[in-house]
């Protein structure tokens, strides 16, 4: 009953993560404008719903799927802005905030389909620790084409690039109302609040946050022991994960684990028996990152091997211990692991890492029973 639970609980977990996502782009320019007097900071993503940018339809036509880039929107745009303007030296430095982005695609029955972009940006330039608010870019664009979901990339791009065409104006506008107030920033150049400093800006930027995010990827080649009251095992293992975009402080990825040695207690053997085990542990782990290098371990593990008892009896005749011959006895095991506990693993960088779980184990084994214990990790993150 308790292998059933663990194997329907993994289940779940890999149904949740495997939902049908289409992923896209921003088309990078072929021209790129490194004279441009301006650079792009930070992006904000302001929007309610962050959890995709659209829905649109697969080349089946049956049913709309969720539209998002691989990552998050700040790191799909900043990438795009900087490469498009690569001024690092300007002192113009811009910070862009994304109100709404959003796709669309129709399907109209003619020959050509809709696309529909959605935009809505705030831009601001830094000056010491103020925020002014430049322009605000607001557009429906709307596209038929016979290629919707190839041309969203372009259609992305053009609509980025549009909203960018007012800024080398705004910023003169704004130079010259710096110029009639020298002796002071007045409230009313700046948008919304008197307060709008940078840091306030930063404290709600997720692309400074990211700073702190692990890295998009591990992978952990390392050894685990499992310690109980009735054996020690020991294992090579090596896992690898990815971050979830819209969850980056969570990491999942499937685990392998081998199995290298054993010590069994005797209390677990019959009497006069040898105990040899083949096996390995297929499974899931999930991390998540607590607090920098601190992170919560969650791994369901199914175990598959072989198991051979080589049982040897002994009697007594004519003063003398006589050995019979060997008896082996191979079968099949089977089971699941449920593991969970603490791992200091290097968040950004590559290094050591060590864990400890709590697991628990249940087999179809008479030796490698069902059974608690404590799992000891330590290893090398990539």
């Amino acid at each position: 009953m308790k292998l059933r639970l663990i194997i329907v609980f993994s289940l779940i977990v890999i149904t949740v993560l495997s939902q049908s996502k289409i992923y896209t782009n921003i088309q990078n320019t072929k021209k790129k404008y490194p004279n441009k007097d301006f650079y792009f900071e930070h992006v904000i993503d302001r929007r309610i719903n962050k959890e995709n940018i659209g829905f649109g339809y697969k080349s089946s036509l049956t049913y709309k799927h969720p539209i998002d880039f691989k990552k998050t929107l700040p790191q799909e745009f900043l990438g795009f802005l900087r490469s498009t303007f690569p001024n690092q030296r300007s002192s113009n430095r811009i910070l862009v905030a994304v109100n709404q982005f959003e796709l669309e695609h129709s399907v109209t029955g003619k020959n050509l389909d809709t696309g529909l972009v959605k935009a809505n940006f705030d831009f601001y330039l830094f000056r010491n620790d103020s925020a002014f608010f430049l322009y605000n870019f607001k557009v429906n664009f709307l596209e038929a084409s016979d290629r919707v979901t190839t041309s969203q990339p372009n259609r992305m791009k053009r609509v980025i690039l549009k909203s960018i065409a007012k800024l080398d104006s705004a910023l003169l506008m704004l130079s010259l109302e710096f110029s009639f107030n020298l002796n002071e920033f007045s409230d009313s150049i700046r948008t919304n609040a008197s307060n709008l400093t940078v840091n306030s800006f930063l404290a709600n930027d997720s692309l400074i946050k990211i700073n702190n995010y692990p890295s998009e990827r591990f992978l952990l080649i390392g050894e685990s022991t499992e310690i109980s009251s009735m054996n020690v095992l020991a294992y090579l293992n090596i896992d690898l994960l990815f971050q979830l975009k819209k969850h980056p402080r969570i990491l999942v990825g499937p685990s392998l684990k081998y199995y290298v040695y054993g010590i069994f207690f005797e209390a677990s053997l019959p009497l006069n028996t040898e105990y040899r085990l083949k096996n390995i542990e297929i499974g899931l782990r999930v991390v998540r990152q607590i607090n920098k290098n601190l992170f919560f371990n969650f791994q369901p593990l199914f175990l598959y091997g072989t198991e051979t008892l080589d049982h040897q009896n002994f009697y007594f005749q004519n003063g003398a211990y006589v050995k019979e011959p060997t008896t082996i006895t191979s079968e099949i095991v089977y089971g699941g692991i449920l593991d969970a506990g603490l791992y200091l693993i290097p968040a950004q960088k590559q290094n050591f890492y060590v864990g400890a779980d709590l697991f628990f184990r249940a087999t179809s084994s008479s030796v490698l029973e069902g059974n608690v214990g404590v799992k000891i990790n330590l290893g090398f993150k990539f």
